[in-house]
């Protein structure tokens, strides 16, 4: 029953399993209840929260939303009795699916809307017949604001405040409660993060007269207001555009929202209002010193003291100019402060003077810690020793080291105080060789992580006249930031090679970048790792990688040979069991191979990870697994064995390797997993799991264009046409576009310009409906479009002219390709009699479909053509043939499509048609009638001349058979005569 069912859940709630729990409610055939709705959409509301990192498509990573829906489409259609907590997880789930879709790159078509679905949330609302309390009106604004919809929140404002009802545009209104300061600050929020300013500042002036027990004026809400204001990012994503005046502007609004504030005795500012408006500072010039300093008085005038953000955002305010943000801090007021907040204000201080590389404002800095009473930490050394790397200053750099060992302490000392004033010795700093390693190992990785290798070496040549040595924490720390330029300089060093392709117009699909400084940090990588006792998992896996990404393949498949021992060794020395951290790490470090594999086109290196993968896996327990597993993300932790998408990643290092007979085995080593995404295979069909076969799918699809491109560059069009047909068998779908568009060139290159056609066929007979949820989503028109267009441009780049011809007719009778003739010039769509000129549209046509255009059209004319008339009685009309000026070209008003046309006229027409220009229209070709009568004329005769050709021979053969037949006849007599004698 229901009890039993939600004592489910909320322990697969615990667990986090959101889908397990969604399996189960839809499998259970338990209607639930509105503590069952509850818990699946506070577990889909808290998988959006706790998700982590980029955001690349929106569409991908709001599934949370449309299970939401689907839900509560299901409870109220149930007619269960909801009360505002489901209704306000769901608000949730929409507001998390509003902020991803806005952080998300892509297309805003496939952005999710979210002021339309808080609306379906209040409709289904009003259908289970709850009514909305304050607190699920509030959440309501709050996906409002996300959205950006600041005229829907303010109609919804103003329906509160009047307690009127609310109307959706679908069913009856309802009826809202009164609004509280939350309900005010999101109307005001996204009222200026949209530019309403005047809407904004009317809502804050009204705020306080507002009748309610609820709503109380308050502070607060002024200070919402200046965060709104002063945070110019907020609603990046709204079409309206943001404070086109620049921050000047806003700091203009900001000093009116403080007047306003101080004219109303029951709410003026406090200290948030005042660090609010220091967060947003930032001086442009040392000479605006005053307005940070203005700031500070007023605070001290209104009564306000300063705490340590204030003085932390003073400072970010001074980030670009140090030594004015070292003005403005009061050292007595800091003094005051407690330990931990003064150490992180100084440390903030001497930090921005160490990236400004200015040696005497950091040791005032330090200074002015000491004097404060702070006392200096490994991240006030840090900064200070940055300083001095920063500065080049490799000298004052040992001699602080020194000073920290209490090497020669009073010479150090008092070199050091002559140099930087600064006194060592009486300082609770480190002062063993550990500490001051400590120091060495974390200004390292600080400089690592700016990139700055070259202070590196300086750090490291000062330790070494200082007789340090570092720890293994250290070198693990350095070792790992190694890792990390070289993975980004390899990125770099690929950008940089396809960009040179580009330019160079390289055919190649494999890429050859000069990997000189991403090879030289991963050399530094394993040069510190040899020198640790011993290397964490973490670390090996971040080497290997490394030395994939830099091109060190051999130095990696020795360290891979390590791992996969150490993980032999670890199932035996557990008794079989593999719950070592070896083996978590190895199935995501070979996948990643296979990626870094594909991105170099490094066949040999992926086939030798798969080899010693396959070895790995034979000598351990096999896994349980009931189908295919098609995604390396859906593997089971421990699982060995390759993945689909693990072959095709090896695909795609065959196919930029050129080895089509790899690439042909592994099409076949594929297949499983591809039928596995059959949707018209014999399991039972749910929406769930199409959607994971078609998701499994178009993880699987870029193996066949792989393997087509590789076939087209091999030149082997008969294994390109095979691999097409049997991916057809194994998915029930249409091949992506590429792979059919490289099937087709390579046929029409090596003269099979009917094989196109049959290809084209075989392709579009298989229903469209069947490859939803493949990349990109192409509709049924566009997928047409797109393998209409490449197939039709390779039979004209290989001369099959009628071949494309036929192709094209195909398409337009589909509608899937524009056809050229219009009625008339005006673009009229009916014909008359009096039309004395043929007009042909070739906007936006490439010059291979404009090709096949302009010649069907005039073989209609010739179809057309009264064959008995004479040639008085049908005469020729101008034709008139639009081809644009060339103002989308590639190079601007260097059309494409003209001067191919007008070749086509010359030498594939005979009589030869000539063309000159429309007057007054430079885009546009006229053909005169004398010359289309020409060509008709000719047309005539050269039928005609057909004509008696088949004639005679028809006559030849007609004469043959008569010899035969009395040939027949002679043979029979003399046969008779000769039986006669007998």
């Amino acid at each position: 029953g229901p009890y039993e069912l939600n004592a489910m859940l909320t322990g697969l709630a615990e667990r986090k399993r959101v889908r397990a729990a969604l399996d189960l409610y839809r499998t259970s055939g338990v209607p639930g209840d509105a503590f069952t709705a509850s818990i699946l959409l506070e577990m889909l509301a808290s998988s959006m929260s706790d998700r982590t990192g980029p955001v690349k498509s929106p569409s991908q990573e709001s599934w949370q939303w449309d299970e939401t829906v689907s839900l509560l489409e299901d409870f109220v259609k149930k007619g269960q009795q909801l009360n505002n907590y489901p209704f306000a997880s769901a608000l949730k789930v929409n507001k998390q699916a509003t902020r991803l879709s806005n952080q998300a790159r892509g297309r805003t078509a496939n952005r999710h809307n979210g002021e339309k679905a808080a609306l379906f949330i209040l409709d289904q609302m009003k259908l289970s017949g709850a009514a909305p309390d304050v607190v699920t009106c509030t959440s309501i604004l709050q996906c409002l604001e996300e959205a950006g919809s600041w005229e829907q929140a303010v109609r919804f404002l103003e329906s509160m405040e009047d307690a009127s009802s609310f109307t959706t545009g679908k069913g009856p209104p309802i009826t809202l409660p009164p609004p509280n300061a939350f309900a005010y600050a999101s109307v005001i929020s996204v009222c200026f993060g949209c530019k309403q300013i005047d809407e904004a500042m009317q809502i804050l002036d009204r705020f306080p007269v507002v009748v309610s027990s609820d709503v109380a004026p308050e502070t607060w809400l002024y200070n919402r207001a200046l965060q709104a204001l002063l945070n110019p990012h907020r609603h990046s994503h709204t079409k309206t555009p943001m404070m086109a005046d620049g921050p000047e502007n806003r700091f203009d609004i900001a000093a009116d929202i403080l007047r306003r504030m101080k004219k109303k005795e029951i709410s003026s500012p406090d200290r948030i209002t005042y660090n609010t408006i220091l967060s947003a500072t930032k001086l442009r010039s040392p000479s605006d010193e005053y307005v940070v300093r203005r700031i500070l008085s007023q605070m001290i005038e209104d009564g306000i003291g300063h705490d340590a953000v204030t003085y932390r955002n003073a400072i970010q305010a001074c980030r670009d100019f140090p030594e004015v943000a070292l003005g403005v801090l009061d050292t007595s007021d800091i003094a005051s402060l407690p330990q931990k907040d003064k150490n992180s204000i100084l440390n903030l201080l001497l930090e921005i003077a160490a990236d400004a590389a200015n040696i005497s404002t950091t040791t005032q800095s330090f200074n002015r810690m000491v004097q404060a009473g702070a006392i200096p930490d490994i991240t006030s050394f840090v900064s200070l020793s940055r300083a001095f790397v920063t500065s080049d200053d490799g000298k004052g750099l040992a001699l602080l080291f020194k000073a920290l060992q209490r090497t020669d302490v009073d010479d150090t000392n008092r070199a050091f105080h002559d140099r930087f004033g600064i006194d060592m010795y009486h300082l609770n700093s480190p002062t063993s060789a550990s500490d001051v390693e400590s120091l060495c190992s974390g200004l390292i990785s600080t400089l690592l992580v700016r990139d700055n290798v070259l202070g590196t070496m300086v750090v490291l040549s000062s330790m070494k006249s200082c007789d340090l040595i570092p720890s293994d924490a250290s070198l693990q720390s350095i070792a790992s930031e190694y890792c990390r330029l070289a993975m980004k300089s390899a990125s770099d060093e690929f950008k940089e090679a396809r960009r040179r392709a580009i330019e160079d117009d390289t055919k190649s699909s494999s890429l050859r970048p000069v990997q000189h400084l991403s090879s030289s940090y991963t050399k530094a990588a394993l040069e510190m790792s040899k020198k640790m006792s011993s290397q964490p998992i973490k670390l090996q896996c971040a080497i290997i990688v490394a030395c994939y990404a830099s091109g060190r393949w051999t130095d990696g498949r020795v360290a891979l040979k390590k791992m996969h021992r150490a993980a032999l060794n670890d199932a035996l020395s557990a008794d079989g069991e593999k719950d070592k951290p070896t083996f978590s790490e190895l199935p995501s470090l070979h996948h990643q191979l296979f990626k870094l594999c594909a991105r170099s086109g490094n066949v040999t290196s992926a086939l030798w990870i798969s080899d010693a993968v396959a070895d790995l896996s034979s000598q351990l327990e096999p896994s349980d697994t009931s189908r295919p597993v098609i995604r390396a993300r859906d593997r089971a932790p421990f699982d060995m064995e390759m993945c689909g998408e693990d072959w095709k990643l090896l695909t795609i290092a065959a196919s930029k390797s050129g080895h089509w007979r790899v690439c042909l085995s592994l099409l076949e080593l594929l297949r499983p997993f591809v039928e596995a995404t059959n949707i018209h295979s014999n399991s039972p069909a749910n929406e769930t799991l199409l959607s994971h076969k078609n998701r499994d799918y178009s993880c699987l699809s870029r193996a066949i264009s792989a393997a087509t491109l590789c076939f087209e560059i091999r030149s082997q069009y008969a294994w390109a046409v095979r691999a097409i047909e049997d991916w057809i068998e194994w998915s029930g779908r249409r091949p992506p576009p590429e792979a059919v568009s490289a099937t087709c060139r390579i046929l029409a290159k090596r003269g099979k310009g009917q094989q196109v056609v049959s290809l084209m066929s075989r392709v579009l007979r298989v229903p469209m409906s069947t490859v939803e949820g493949e990349e990109g989503k192409e509709s049924t028109t566009t997928y047409d479009r797109i393998v209409y267009n490449e197939a039709i441009m390779a039979l004209y780049s290989n001369g099959f002219y009628d071949r494309a011809d036929e192709l094209y007719v195909s398409a337009v009778g589909g509608n899937i390709l524009p056809w050229a003739p219009i009625a008339d010039a005006n673009g009229s769509n009916e014909e008359t009699e009096q039309d004395s000129t043929l007009t042909l549209d070739l906007h936006g046509m490439s010059a291979s479909i404009a090709h096949s255009a302009v010649r069907v059209a005039l073989q209609r004319e010739v179809q057309q053509l009264d064959w008995n008339a004479t040639s008085e009685e049908s005469s020729g009309r101008d034709v008139i043939i639009i081809t644009g000026r060339g103002r989308r070209s590639e190079r601007r008003f260097r059309p494409v499509v003209r001067p191919e046309v007008q070749r086509m006229l010359v030498e594939e027409f005979y009589p030869p048609l000539s063309t000159s220009s429309v007057p007054g229209n430079m885009g546009a070709l006229l053909v005169p009638s004398g010359d289309i009568q020409a060509w008709l004329e000719h047309q005539k005769e050269q039928k005609g001349l057909r004509l008696l050709t088949i004639a005679d021979m028809l006559k030849d053969l007609s004469s043959t058979q008569r010899i035969a037949q009395r040939i027949a006849l002679a043979a029979k007599r003399e046969e008779e005569e000769n039986r006669e004698e007998d």
